[in-house]
């Protein structure tokens, strides 16, 4: 399970408020689901993709493993006053909801094996999932390669088992703002996956450029390139059951 901590909440949080990603991202993911009327997030962290489907669908459940990120998906649900949402603390490889969603978003969250089986029990429609179409780790002051599934990965699997699947790939700014030197540190501590001994302020110093502005005088420019996998849960095979 990933572990979020406050630093991690606190500098997602600014990144979200700073630039256009998060609507971009929305506007591409719900491009996929013209028709849909309950759709669960999967894996949905602090909720910021689950607040933008609330304003775009009658029902979302937001689902998530960690109790301590959805938490502040619950301080927004309440201060907004949002009734269509519902927030589901549980573990979703073994979760079962009383009706299947009929469209479900993984963003970012799981292996493609590990999704494919999660839709077939849980879903009933459209399936949009997510995935980081690139090989290194981005906030690492050193060429550090990525562990996670990346797109071309989980598109091999999906041939291998069979499955029918759209692919488009877009390029988004996913930055980070900072407000201090001292803030920059602490993000690349947070983050970074270097070797011991890489992660100097020297280092940090050249991956930021200063933005003129009072309020984040200091930014971490990042390109982030994503893929956006469309499946059918009817064409994902018995097996995954």
């Amino acid at each position: 399970m990933f572990l979020w901590t406050k630093d991690m909440i606190d500098f997602m949080q600014d990144a979200a408020r700073y630039g256009s990603y998060q609507e971009e991202l929305s506007d591409w993911i719900c491009a996929e689901l013209p028709n849909a009327k309950h759709v669960c997030d999967a894996g949905c962290g602090l909720g910021f993709l689950s607040e933008r489907l609330c304003r775009r669908f009658p029902r979302v459940t937001a689902a998530d493993i960690s109790d301590g990120a959805l938490s502040r998906l619950r301080n927004w649900k309440a201060e907004e006053n949002v009734l269509n949402l519902e927030i589901l603390h549980a573990d979703l490889m073994r979760f079962t909801p009383d009706e299947p969603y009929d469209a479900m978003v993984f963003c970012l969250f799981g292996r493609m094996e590990e999704i494919l089986r999660i839709a077939k029990r849980c879903g009933a429609g459209t399936v949009v999932v997510v995935k980081k179409a690139y090989t290194h780790h981005r906030f690492s002051v050193s060429n550090v390669p990525l562990q996670d599934e990346t797109t071309e990965q989980a598109a091999a699997l999906l041939r291998a088992r069979g499955v029918p699947f759209t692919l488009e790939t877009r390029e988004f700014d996913m930055g980070q703002p900072l407000k201090t030197l001292e803030d920059a540190m602490r993000f690349f501590r947070a983050y970074s996956k270097d070797a011991p001994g890489a992660l100097t302020k020297e280092a940090v110093l050249r991956k930021l450029t200063e933005t003129g502005d009072e309020a984040f005088p200091y930014y971490v420019p990042q390109r982030k390139s994503l893929g956006r996998f469309t499946i059918h849960t009817g064409n994902i095979p018995e097996e995954f059951a």
